[in-house]
């Protein structure tokens, strides 16, 4: 009758050991900040303080305000647009294409600050109607800027950065958000 008794409890450990263990060992991560990975997946600067479009306050070449919300906005801020800023206009419309059945969700605006918008912006604007002037804009934000479908600022890259780089993270937002 002893036999019959005698109970194996190892079963029975194991299968909440595999249950508690993957929960401890995530907590015990988590909180003391063990095992947390130090690489990032963008390649882009992370713009980590709150900054929205609408703080840059842009107008359009009627002088209205401008709200860019309801898609991803690529905006390129240069003081003038030359040479590399012509080249990285095209180069925007090429990663909008290579982006296939996303390309609807994304749009590019060329950003003057006010204090280079002078005779270049009026000829600019005149000519192109994607061109805005921002007030609050400086040449130290010169890059391009990603903005989310909200109007807040994601990622900045700098205009030495490959295009490359942007289209990877790009691609990678779009495929994880449901907005825009």
């Amino acid at each position: 009758m002893d036999a019959v008794r005698t109970r194996n409890y190892w079963p029975l450990l194991a299968l909440l050991g595999m249950a508690v263990l993957p929960l401890t060992l995530a907590m015990l991560s988590y909180f003391a900040g063990v095992a947390i990975p130090k690489g990032r997946v963008n390649t882009g600067e992370l713009i980590v303080a709150p900054a929205s479009v609408e703080s840059w306050q842009l107008n359009d070449a009627n002088g209205n305000h401008w709200q860019g919300q309801g898609r991803w906005q690529l905006l390129l801020v240069v003081e003038q647009c030359q040479d590399n800023c012509q080249a990285w206009r095209h180069t925007l419309g090429q990663l909008k294409k290579a982006l296939g059945r996303d390309r609807k969700r994304v749009e590019q605006q060329l950003v003057l600050p006010l204090i280079a918008s002078g005779d270049e912006a009026a000829d600019l604007m005149m000519t192109d109607s994607d061109a805005l002037v921002s007030a609050v804009a400086s040449i130290e934000n010169q890059g391009i800027w990603l903005a989310d479908p909200l109007g807040n600022l994601v990622l900045r890259y700098r205009l030495d950065q490959p295009a490359e780089d942007l289209l990877k993270d790009l691609k990678r937002l779009l495929k994880v958000s449901n907005v825009g």
